[in-house]
């Protein structure tokens, strides 16, 4: 009942002052609830994973034999010897930087995650 009051307040309120009043009320809804989606969610980013980049560290992600998508050492970089001394190192190196902020060390281990959650859902 009080819904129906204010509402007719209201309506009684724009006819006594006027098409101004409800072109401004107007406007103030459309503000309100008719914004469009890309101003309420941001929009994706880029994935930032960078091959080059891995590589400079001393490991990348490899599509294994078995077509898994793997976070693996370089055996031999171009700046000498293996910089991890297995795999698994390298990995860890992977998810300390991807802990402290590194959106391309993040995105690796989303890149390999990813693949390995739709071999669950399909096996």
């Amino acid at each position: 009942m009080s819904g129906m009051i204010f509402l007719l307040i209201v309506l009684l309120f724009v006819a006594s002052c006027g098409f101004w009043v409800l072109v401004i009320l107007r406007a103030i809804v459309r503000f309100l609830f008719d914004r469009p989606t890309s101003v309420l969610a941001p929009a994706p980013q880029p994935p930032s994973y960078n091959d080059d980049a891995a590589m400079r560290e001393g490991w990348a992600v490899f599509e294994c034999d078995d077509g898994a998508l793997r976070i693996q050492r370089l055996d031999s970089p171009e700046a000498g010897g293996p910089v991890f001394i297995s795999d698994a190192a390298a990995r860890a190196f992977v998810v300390e930087r991807a802990s402290k902020g590194s959106a391309m060390h993040q995105d690796a281990l989303r890149l390999t995650s990813r693949f390995m959650r739709a071999r669950r859902v399909t096996s």
